[in-house]
């Protein structure tokens, strides 16, 4: 059941798809535009797997701080409560499959995180 469409920032560079499954598991798909898009600088109460389908990019996690690059079929495991940080290159498509859905208040921002970006 697809839940949501739209377009996840100002600048549209990043569009997302979102699907809630039938497990109660939840999908993205984010899509990056015109200009490299950020995702990311958080922790929350989900665990998650981000997989890279196309373009490149570079990500971070807070449990050792260090930027590793990310090429198509790279995935990376998010375990519940890790903070982490995407930046992804232009027209880049990543898939997102999450344990749960996080709601807003669950989220803590990292902005540190963005220095390493």
């Amino acid at each position: 059941m697809k839940v949501r469409y739209g377009v996840a920032n100002k600048d549209n560079r990043r569009v997302i798809e979102e699907s809630r499954l039938e497990d109660g598991t939840w999908s993205q798909r984010l899509t990056v535009g015109d200009g490299e898009s950020v995702l990311g600088g958080h922790s929350h109460q989900v665990s998650e797997l981000f997989t890279l389908v196309s373009g490149k990019g570079t990500y971070a996690l807070d449990t050792d701080m260090v930027v590793e690059e990310m090429n198509p079929g790279d995935s990376v495991d998010v375990p519940t409560g890790v903070g982490h940080i995407f930046r992804l290159a232009a027209h880049s498509v990543m898939v997102c499959h999450r344990s749960g859905p996080h709601a807003e208040d669950e989220v803590v921002r990292m902005p540190e995180m963005f220095d390493l970006i």
